[in-house]
């Protein structure tokens, strides 16, 4: 009986993983300044806060001060997904105890 490494499994189990993967919903916010929902060509809906409240500015979705809308965009894609992105801050939370909705990520 052939023997084969953990490292050759490991190797070949990473490959076929990344094999698969595609991008199945990319973001650049190329609307015109305004209202992110209701864009021109915006996939975003507001499902949650006051509505109207996140931004474009200059190709970047922006909430500002004591807004509070939430967002999303549907993916029709059938399967597990990896988030990434950047968040940018220019003042952190209030003192207190951290909230998870302050830095949070939802898929």
């Amino acid at each position: 009986m052939k023997q084969v490494s953990f490292p050759a499994l490991m190797a070949l189990g990473l490959t076929a993983q990344v094999s698969f993967a595609a991008t199945v919903f990319t973001e650049n916010f190329t609307y015109a300044d305004g209202p992110l929902v209701g864009a021109s060509g915006s996939p975003w809906t507001s499902h949650s806060g006051t509505a109207g409240q996140v931004n474009v500015a200059s190709n970047a979705a922006e909430l500002t001060g004591s807004e509070g809308e939430d967002v999303n965009a549907t993916i029709a894609a059938p399967g597990l997904f990896y988030n990434s992105g950047t968040l940018d801050v220019s003042l952190p939370p209030q003192p207190g105890p951290p909230v998870a909705s302050d830095w949070g990520f939802p898929m």
